[in-house]
């Protein structure tokens, strides 16, 4: 169903890219393509940040750039972490609604649509991706005993409105923008801390979408250095209470 294009509002897409899989610019450009046609009343703006990739990415970021009509390219020239990435795209956002994913949009189309759908017709403040149990099927069995894992820690631990706070695909408009951008955490639970933060503002109302991945979803396993840099920042979350 084409949306109705009567209410003037713009979309912006942030994107943080490290390395990304090979052919990824055709993807935005197709998902992008496609979300135009979607919500022909809502001009859509993407953000690339280029997260310190050490591969030479800079043809692909031209071609996003010619192909799609409002096209942003922040680039960092070290790594800083999806969460830095995102804060400094986010930064730049000109829309009244910011959604941010992966490079390679991981969830169905369908996912994305339900997200930008809901900000725009719901009276909410942030939408939170969940992902369903076809999600868990799809990654390597260690990212899928840490979700596990992470989750339940946060059920014991933490009183937040989520425990999937890691889906990757959220959105928010200009009052959970601001709490967006309170975030420190540069790197895995910046989404954590995000909802967390979430949480203790009771000004902000929050809806909680279920989304789906891809069925041809590639995550990585994650690296020794990454589950230790994870784990102390789950410890500093814990004692700013």
């Amino acid at each position: 169903m084409r949306h109705d294009p009567s209410t003037y509002q713009q979309v912006s897409i942030v994107l943080p890219c490290y390395n990304p899989p090979l052919g990824w610019d055709q993807i935005v450009i197709d998902e992008l393509k496609y979300l135009s046609h979607l919500f022909p009343g809502h001009p859509l703006e993407v953000i690339i940040v280029n997260d310190g990739s050490t591969q030479d990415i800079s043809a692909s970021l031209r071609r996003c750039e010619s192909s799609i009509e409002k096209c942003v390219i922040v680039e960092l020239i070290e790594n800083q972490g999806k969460g830095s990435a995102l804060r400094q795209g986010v930064a730049l956002a000109s829309g009244a609604i910011i959604i941010y994913t992966d490079i390679d949009f991981p969830y169905e189309r369908l996912s994305t649509v339900k997200v930008i759908s809901a900000l725009l017709e719901e009276d909410i403040d942030v939408a939170i991706g969940q992902r369903d149990d076809s999600y868990y099927r799809s990654i390597p069995l260690q990212r899928r005993i840490i979700s596990k894992i992470l989750q339940a820690m946060i059920k014991t631990t933490l009183k937040l409105k989520t425990s999937d706070t890691q889906g990757g695909l959220k959105g928010f408009n200009h009052k959970g923008r601001s709490v967006f951008m309170q975030t420190k955490i540069n790197r895995y639970l910046f989404d954590l801390e995000f909802v967390k933060l979430l949480t203790q503002d009771t000004s902000i109302d929050v809806g909680l979408i279920t989304i789906a991945p891809k069925s041809n979803i590639n995550m990585k396993r994650m690296t020794l250095s990454q589950l230790w840099q994870s784990s102390l920042d789950f410890l500093t979350l814990m004692r700013r209470g």
